[in-house]
């Protein structure tokens, strides 16, 4: 087995290790506050046995909250499951629509931990059949991983995926304070994929 090899399966459980644990992270935070309003809920409960009069206000308040928590914590789940079955996906069967708002989505919560914004910047494009889509999501990550790095909180980044005569293109664009560092080199390497980057911009070029 080539060492490239390794490094690639390395980097590719690094990335599947980020996403999972970025995603319970989110669900955990909404579980944590369904588990407070629904111990309030229990004590309203002990209350109303104690003959002591509840607010039925109140108790529709609490339930709202914890019915959003659900829905919340639901969006995670989805957005991990379409994650997962991605990988799944004849060649060319996901439109740029679907692959860059998820994979926007799943580091939204990152982004917010590093104090920047990241937009969706592109029209919509169908992905060429050529594209390997596990690997793809996996380069995009990284870029967005170096691009909130190199940028200042606060930061507003516009992202997009555009095909042009050579294949096909992700940019990050936004204000940096240093050029954003490329992915791994095994990564580039097993996508035959092109990295360039300015205090401007950052692109990932997939060649035909």
């Amino acid at each position: 087995m080539s060492d490239n090899h390794d490094e690639l399966r390395r980097l590719s459980l690094d990335f599947l290790a980020q996403v999972t644990a970025n995603a319970t992270h989110e669900i955990k935070n909404e579980l944590a506050v369904m588990n407070e309003q629904s111990h309030l809920l229990q004590e309203f409960l002990v209350m109303a046995d104690k003959g002591r009069p509840v607010d039925p206000a109140r108790l529709h308040t609490l339930v709202e909250r914890i019915i959003a928590r659900v829905g919340q914590a639901d969006e995670v789940v989805k957005r991990l499951n379409a994650f997962a079955h991605s990988a799944d996906l004849k060649p060319g069967a996901l439109r740029a629509e679907g692959l860059l708002p998820l994979t926007l989505e799943m580091f939204a919560r990152r982004a917010a931990l590093k104090g920047i914004t990241v937009e969706t910047g592109s029209d919509n494009i169908d992905l060429p059949p050529w594209a390997d889509m596990f690997l793809l999501e996996a380069a995009m990550w990284y870029c967005l991983v170096s691009a909130s790095e190199a940028a200042d909180k606060g930061a507003v980044l516009r992202a997009g995926l555009e095909r042009n005569d050579e294949g096909l293109v992700f940019w990050l664009r936004g204000e940096f304070n240093r050029e954003p560092e490329p992915p791994q080199a095994a990564i580039l390497e097993a996508m035959g994929a092109a990295f360039s980057a300015d205090r401007q911009e950052l692109r990932l070029s997939l060649l035909k």
